[in-house]
């Protein structure tokens, strides 16, 4: 069940990754196209301010957040003692990061963005696997 939930925290995190580079792509064709007087982009999800947070892109975020779990699942380093308690607060403070922008998506926005769903339940799932694993999942490593 171990290595299982390993390899499931391990693809979540690196499709994570997938994901949020093509939001950072999309994001940055379109301050292109708005830097070029495209008005058909004004008001695109991207390019709002509620995309970012302390004024870096949420993509940009995302990739430096799962890129990191991906690397500290794939080497088993988030089962250690010493790392089991800063991949829990990391994928909660990130779920909860997912909370506020799909709030700012969903009543502040009033729009809809299918990648920004996908990525937000990604990381539900992903703070599962970590959570699961934490909490007895892997008792034998202590």
């Amino acid at each position: 069940m171990g290595m299982l939930l390993t390899a499931i925290r391990s693809l979540l995190a690196l499709e994570g990754v997938v994901m949020s580079r093509r939001a950072l792509a999309s994001t940055r064709q379109l301050e292109k196209r708005r830097e070029n007087g495209d008005q058909s982009v004004k008001d695109a999800v991207g390019l709002s301010p509620q995309s970012r947070l302390f004024q870096i892109p949420n993509p940009l975020i995302a990739i430096v957040y799962f890129a990191t779990i991906t690397f500290l699942s794939a080497s088993g380093l988030v089962d250690k003692k010493i790392f089991r308690p800063v991949a829990l607060v990391a994928a909660w403070v990130s779920l909860s990061s997912s909370g506020y922008f799909l709030f700012q998506l969903w009543f502040v926005m009033k729009r809809n963005c299918p990648l920004c769903i996908r990525t937000h339940t990604l990381n539900l799932a992903l703070t599962l696997a970590i959570t699961a694993r934490a909490a007895g999942g892997n008792r034998s490593r202590r």
